[in-house]
């Protein structure tokens, strides 16, 4: 995985925090200079579109945000990332004077406008928001997220989670689809794992194999299926 920062900017406390209150952690970290920054997504956003790397501190100082693109082993299309650095321990110099960074949900809450700017720039996107799910969205989605994408998992492998994610996760009714269909992603990719899967980087998909994932103990024969 690879980050190239496109412009480096410092951003002061208030619009650090009042990005990170339209966030949710999504789990994953990255490390500057001994600093641990904690993963999140903007409710509602699907992670494929954008990611944020904030201090796990609740005092925030001064930050210098890095504003990108990340690529991955384990998808086609880069996605956009902001990290948020503690300027006292930045080893680059940013861009110029401070900058701002802004979130606005719209009126409908079906989209989210992240616009920044800086002293010779700046730059805006608009991002869809997914819909409100229900109780039946989330037992769908544990169905579809199965059929689609983890096929390859038994039904004895998935057994507790047809039967007790909706109930285990009520908390999910009334958030976004996206933190809904994040939620179950997560939960069957902790399985695949913990039943001796892995998944295959991108290279070696582009190389010519159709699969996503790949039994991870020597000699296994446990069956696959392409990606969808």
């Amino acid at each position: 995985m690879s980050f190239t920062p496109r412009h480096k900017f410092v951003v002061v406390p208030e619009d650090v925090e009042s990005f990170r209150r339209e966030c949710e952690p999504i789990g994953g970290s990255i490390k500057i200079k001994g600093v641990v920054l904690a993963g999140y997504a903007l409710r509602g956003v699907r992670t494929a579109d954008l990611v944020a790397h904030f201090p796990q501190d609740d005092a925030i100082e001064d930050c210098v945000c890095e504003l990108g693109i990340r690529e991955s082993n384990y998808r086609q299309i880069p996605r956009w990332c902001l990290n948020f650095v503690p300027e006292s321990i930045y080893p680059y110099e940013p861009e110029g004077a401070a900058g701002r960074v802004i979130v606005n949900v719209s009126p409908r809450l079906d989209e989210v406008t992240v616009a920044a700017a800086w002293q010779g720039g700046d730059w805006i996107r608009r991002f869809a928001r997914a819909a409100i799910a229900t109780a039946a969205d989330i037992e769908n989605d544990v169905h579809s997220t199965h059929t689609k994408f983890y096929a390859f998992l038994s039904l004895e492998d998935i057994a507790d989670v047809v039967a007790d994610f909706p109930r285990k996760n009520a908390h999910l009714i009334g958030k976004t689809l996206a933190e809904v269909r994040r939620a179950v992603s997560n939960r069957f990719h902790d399985i695949a794992l913990a039943t001796g899967w892995e998944p295959i980087p991108m290279h070696e998909r582009q190389a010519g194999n159709p699969y996503c994932w790949r039994p991870s103990r020597p000699g296994s024969t446990l069956p696959n299926r392409p990606v969808s």
